[in-house]
């Protein structure tokens, strides 16, 4: 799998593809496009897709991936030639009640050979080494996650509570077994850094279509409607971008704002000064 690169590879991939739309296919195709398309990237490869659809909360909470932005880009992915995909996160109900009641399950199942996954058994999971965490040294991740090709984080935009806002480096919290260390026994900012030095996404696109702006990231919450998705090979700056989407929590922020946006920068992950990101916008 892609691992973290240096500040050169980060500084040289910080550009970040904003589109708005109606039609997630067309929206993802239009984004995908300033990137290549998706071909290079999956064709032959074992891809893992982290959506987040951990909360047993319908499509409207706007606080797991919208159904349709997943399904639409399962299915790209699998035109693309990827040899097997399969979907994975750490969701918050057991048995896979989370899955199948936000919707993003039943919708990512119609990609015909796509493999959904709730990890949910300790057996699931390999532990990792993480050299470069200053907080986190080490996790359990689902194997899936471990033996992927190429990782693709799918995150939804929403607000969070303990850390201002969640995108696509927080997302990736749904790839660890113990959530509970992250949150109690470290520094969590810096422990989700840390977490994105080990597994650095080849892409990431955030889900704003619908977006929780407040009581995250459980809700019920305010949600708007911005018919939005950012896509970044630089998982650093999508999220850097997306923090000037709307206001979280009735305060605007910039990415200097979010402790572990700019944890992950100074770890050389990618770029959060928006001055040096190049943003494109797009209609679909």
């Amino acid at each position: 799998m892609r691992g973290a690169p240096g500040e050169a590879q980060a500084a040289a991939d910080a550009r970040v593809v904003v589109v708005r739309g109606t039609d997630p296919r067309k929206m993802l195709q239009a984004a995908l496009s300033v990137f290549k398309g998706l071909e290079p990237l999956v064709k032959g490869k074992k891809v893992c897709l982290k959506p987040n659809m951990s909360f047993k909360n319908p499509p409207a909470w706007g606080n797991n991936t919208s159904p349709e932005v997943a399904g639409a880009l399962a299915q790209l992915i699998k035109e693309a030639g990827a040899s097997n995909i399969v979907a994975v996160d750490h969701t918050m109900g057991q048995g896979g009640q989370s899955i199948q009641t936000c919707g993003v399950g039943p919708a990512l199942q119609k990609v015909q050979g796509l493999q959904v996954v709730s990890a949910h058994q300790r057996g699931d999971y390999v532990k990792k080494r993480i050299p470069n965490g200053k907080q986190l040294k080490t996790t359990e991740v689902p194997k899936q996650v471990a033996e992927a090709e190429v990782l693709i984080n799918v995150p939804v935009a929403k607000h969070h509570a303990a850390t201002k806002v969640s995108f696509g480096l927080k997302n990736l919290m749904g790839i660890v077994w113990d959530r509970r260390h992250m949150h109690e026994m470290i520094n969590l900012q810096q422990g989700i850094a840390d977490l994105a030095t080990l597994f650095r996404p080849a892409l990431t696109v955030i889900d704003a279509t619908r977006v929780m702006t407040t009581a995250g990231p459980q809700g019920p919450g305010k949600v708007e409607t911005l018919n939005t998705i950012i896509v970044s090979t630089d998982p650093v700056a999508a999220d850097a971008v997306a923090c000037g989407l709307t206001q979280w929590a009735s305060t605007s922020l910039t990415p200097k704002d979010v402790e572990h946006i700019q944890a992950a920068s100074l770890l050389g992950l990618g770029v959060a000064d928006l001055a040096k990101i190049k943003i494109v916008k797009k209609r679909a």
